[in-house]
């Protein structure tokens, strides 16, 4: 299963958890990034989800970047260098 942390509007980390799909309270947020990837003609690397996603299923979008708790490195350091990281292989 997996869980998400729990984030205030300012994004700070509250402390708490939630597994996937759970109910967020007002002001409470889950943290995620994306990843637009564009090559030399500007042309921008978009993905379709699967059918069988819970959500959007078949959409089409940028690459989403969420914030998994078994994932540390996203936990110590949610930057554009985390993302670069996690990109080209550190994460």
């Amino acid at each position: 299963m997996e869980y998400w942390e729990v984030c205030n509007a300012c994004g700070d980390r509250t402390g708490q958890i939630r597994p996937k799909g759970a109910f967020f309270g007002p002001g409470e947020y889950h943290p995620a990034m994306e990843a637009w990837i564009k090559n030399s003609r500007g042309e921008i690397l978009i993905q379709q989800r699967s059918v069988e996603c819970e959500i959007l299923p078949g959409a089409w979008g940028a690459w989403p970047m969420r914030y998994p708790l078994s994932n540390s490195i996203f936990k110590k350091d949610p930057t554009r260098r985390t993302i670069v990281g996690y990109l080209f292989g550190a994460g």
